[in-house]
């Protein structure tokens, strides 16, 4: 069945690499994520044309190694807390987006200042929001961790990926398995990552003393930024082709 109109709105000029990625909001807005452009973009549907506006301030930077201003983030999710997260690829901090208030803000602990992970440019790219575990995870494209979000706490965290790991443009995009399992999908990795977080039997937004309680023993468990932990499970698998022959297949 073809769609019934297919139609442009807004001029914002040839090129540039403007947003990469978006995500929806509760509230229906869709949140554009800033690569190259200085400015969170939203779209919010309406007839019979939708609402087209930018926010930007400080807060929207890329990293000090880069000049220009590119390449800031690539891609975004929306937590169960109703704002959108963007990932750092050249900026040293994760973006907030709150598209009630159309509010843009860093939040976390500095990446580069205080060592998270190594790698400067192209670090995280699109990720997963696990439920009921109040977390986003991004996914390591040139990055040599894995990142967290907590976006009760908005904590940010990295988690470090098995040794040895190699190469740029290791992996992107994933899914989340029935069983609260993250796979990611491999780009140039010859391997498969498996991400396995902590397991938390508590709805994050309970108001009960004694679930706050056991909110604050998994957030201990599951560390502090930069600290290794075995709450995690970040694993590389081996893949091999599903064929009766008993030659292997290789990534490009």
């Amino acid at each position: 069945m073809a769609p019934d109109k297919i139609t442009l709105h807004g001029d914002y000029g040839n090129g540039g690499h403007k947003w990469h990625g978006a995500s929806a909001a509760p509230d229906g807005t869709n949140v554009s994520v800033p690569a190259n452009a200085d400015s969170v973009h939203f779209v919010e549907p309406s007839d019979p044309e939708p609402i087209l506006t930018e926010v930007t301030n400080d807060a929207i930077q890329t990293g000090r190694h880069r000049t220009g201003g590119k390449y800031k983030y690539m891609g975004a999710m929306t937590g169960m807390d109703g704002k959108v997260y963007c990932f750092p690829s050249g900026s040293e901090y994760v973006l907030q987006v709150d598209t009630a208030t159309r509010t843009v803000r860093n939040i976390g602990l500095n990446i580069f200042n205080e060592q998270m992970e190594r790698i400067c440019q192209n670090k995280w790219q699109n990720g997963l929001t696990l439920k009921h575990k109040r977390m986003v995870f991004a996914i390591p494209l040139g990055a040599e961790s894995v990142l967290q979000i907590d976006y009760r706490s908005e904590d940010v965290t990295t988690w470090p990926l098995p040794c040895p790991v190699q190469g740029l443009a290791k992996w992107e995009g994933g899914v989340v398995a029935s069983n609260g399992v993250i796979y990611c999908v491999r780009n140039n990795s010859k391997a498969a990552l498996r991400i396995e977080a902590p397991f938390v039997d508590v709805d994050p937004y309970a108001k009960k003393p004694q679930d706050e309680e056991r909110l604050l023993v998994f957030v201990y468990n599951c560390g502090i930024p930069t600290l290794k932990s075995s709450a995690h499970r970040v694993e590389v698998c081996t893949v091999q082709a599903n064929t009766r022959s008993k030659s292997q297949t290789s990534d490009g």
